[in-house]
């Protein structure tokens, strides 16, 4: 009788094994499928626009857009060949640039808290995107090269952050190339 009660027991735990790789494998067909979706060339851009954080960009419909916060929005794409989130953010500094500095000065006066800390700053660019002036870091890190964007806006500083791939590189160029830069509200 107990050789049953063990038998009926291994049963069960098979089953509970069989179920458990029948949905993981129907969650890695629905995600291959998702992602083949996402893929797909699309010609078509979507409008963004943000009055309070004082921009506006298009992105391709095979990315999406959320509002994390009044002061934080990221773009998001699934890239199916590394099975990971691309994503571009953008950030509103409220209030630290309170001297209404140009963005070149606001940069000079961090790089100065990087040479007490006695920590090499990052490369920089003085150059121009969205119509207004911007500083261009980038920087090499454990995930590969990073670049990070700044825009002086009044007192705030706006920040558009991202991780460029071979497999987003289109994307984020077309993206890049339509934003607009205006003050906030």
């Amino acid at each position: 009788m107990h050789t049953n009660s063990s038998s009926g027991q291994f049963k069960a735990f098979k089953m509970i094994k069989l179920l458990k790789l029948s949905i993981s494998a129907l969650f890695f067909t629905m995600a291959i499928s998702l992602a083949s979706a996402d893929d797909e060339v699309s010609p078509t851009l979507k409008e963004y626009k943000s009055t309070k954080m004082g921009f506006e960009l298009s992105y391709p419909e095979t990315w999406a857009i959320s509002e994390d916060s009044e002061t934080s929005i990221a773009l998001r794409r699934f890239v199916k060949e590394q099975n990971r989130v691309a994503f571009i953010s953008f950030f509103l500094q409220k209030n630290i640039n309170p001297k209404r500095l140009p963005i070149s000065e606001w940069y000079l006066k961090m790089l100065a808290s990087y040479k007490k800390s006695g920590t090499k700053p990052p490369d920089s660019i003085n150059t121009e995107l969205g119509g207004q002036p911007v500083v261009l870091i980038k920087h090499d890190g454990n995930l590969g090269t990073s670049y990070n964007y700044y825009w002086g806006l009044n007192t705030d500083i706006l920040s558009m952050n991202f991780h460029p791939n071979k497999d987003i590189k289109d994307d984020v160029d077309k993206i890049i190339s339509t934003i607009k830069i205006y003050e906030s509200n």
